[in-house]
């Protein structure tokens, strides 16, 4: 994370928050969504799947955090909210998955169809976030929601 304030070579500061992604994605909204719900699938003993309530007993945490678009803009000082990835990994995951000690990439996929892969070192980073709000509301659909 670059500290805040500080532009990454390239970059231009905007005030507002426009959606980011590819193309196919950009104005794709669901005006409904699903119950949330996380398979944890692919390198693991155990398949399983979670909920909200799996995820209200890790902290949640609010942290001001840079957003860098590849396109070249940046939104400088966001305060997202949620819980670390690191700690859904170390308290939920990993007891109950059973993860390989061989894995080492994460899928994500998203409810508009939406999917990355990134590596699991990144994401064990503290401030790397599942994060479900956006300053002090729920995390709007155009980046998101529900998590």
């Amino acid at each position: 994370m670059t500290p805040r304030n500080t532009l990454p070579p390239g970059q231009r500061a905007i005030d507002h928050f426009p959606r980011f992604g590819l193309l196919k994605y950009a104005r794709r909204f669901r005006k409904e969504f699903d119950a949330l719900e996380l398979l944890v699938t692919g390198d693991v003993r155990n398949a399983i799947t979670l909920t909200v309530d799996d995820l209200n007993v890790l902290p949640h945490i609010r942290q001001a955090s840079d957003f860098h678009c590849v396109t070249t803009w940046s939104r400088l000082g966001l305060l997202w909210g949620g819980v670390r990835f690191s700690d859904f990994y170390r308290l939920i995951v990993q007891p109950k998955a059973q993860p390989s000690n061989d894995a080492q990439w994460v899928i994500f996929r998203s409810q508009d169809g939406f999917r990355t892969c990134l590596p699991l070192a990144d994401l064990m980073s503290d401030d790397v976030l599942l994060a479900d709000t956006l300053g002090s509301s729920a995390l709007p659909a155009k980046h998101g929601a529900p998590l």
